[in-house]
């Protein structure tokens, strides 16, 4: 998948969280390939409460994903808490579960090159999959004003 192959920990494996029992599988994984070549990735059902309570805890970044009943509704990037983003949208899309790509290191921190990444598949993946909350014109002045 080239540019998408990054370092992929799906947030559900994170130790703080699993023993916590936050997040729950909506159980089944949902291929984003872009090339032909499968490439999946498992979505975790949405709630407030769990998004709230998991934005407490961390400073993820990175690429995610939207869905509702299997199907991408929308394709994000958030360089600061990504589940404070996905928390952003509960009251203005309809979805059900999401995933999330990480950019960050295995001690939290932000790795740049991945997070890069992201922010270049993200046009790409809207292209692909047409979800239907996404623009590419926003996305193209996010990406100008991250640049400044």
């Amino acid at each position: 998948m080239g540019e998408l192959k990054i370092h992929l920990i799906m947030i559900n494996n994170i130790n703080m969280i699993a023993q916590n029992s936050i997040l729950e599988s909506v159980g089944y994984d949902v291929n984003i390939s872009t090339n032909g070549e499968p490439f999946y990735i498992t979505p975790v059902k949405a709630s407030k409460q769990s998004l709230t309570m998991i934005k407490n805890y961390n400073n993820i970044v990175g690429l995610y994903f939207l869905f509702s009943k299997g199907r991408i509704v929308y394709v994000g990037v958030s360089n600061k808490n990504v589940h404070g983003r996905i928390l952003d949208h509960i009251n203005s899309k309809k979805f059900d579960s999401y995933a999330v790509m990480m950019a960050n290191y295995d001690d939290g921190t932000i790795n740049d090159e991945v997070l890069s990444k992201c922010l270049n598949s993200e046009a790409k993946l809207v292209k692909l999959f047409k979800p239907i909350y996404n623009s590419l014109s926003n996305i193209a002045l996010r990406k100008a004003s991250l640049k400044k």
